[in-house]
């Protein structure tokens, strides 16, 4: 597990899909454990990553870009990535940011 103060991002399987759990709050400050986490994540290659909200309280626009890139160097190696289970303020900044359209969203 990646964590420093206020954020930690959890990676493990499920079902066959690799899943990246986050918790606390992502910005400036904590972005760079969330783009090792997911550059790790990446790295291993999956047909599938899930990028897990559900215990996420806050996020800006520098966590925004550093999924959008590992979003990209996914999608760029044949793989896919989603957004899962975002709290209602977390999904209405992801809706205002347009990474509705960039991620698949599950709830």
């Amino acid at each position: 597990m990646a964590q420093t103060d206020g954020f930690s991002a959890r990676t493990f399987t499920e079902d066959g899909t690799t899943v990246v759990a986050l918790a606390g709050e992502v910005d400036l400050a904590t972005a760079p454990v969330l783009d090792a986490a997911l550059t790790d994540a990446v790295d291993a290659a999956p047909s599938t990553l899930v990028i897990d909200l559900a215990d996420l309280d806050f996020m800006d626009s520098t966590a925004a870009g550093v999924m959008v890139r590992a979003g990209n160097r996914l999608v760029e190696s044949g793989g896919m990535i989603a957004v899962r289970r975002p709290r209602p303020h977390i999904r209405r900044a992801i809706d205002i940011m347009g990474l509705n359209l960039v991620f698949g969203l599950e709830d």
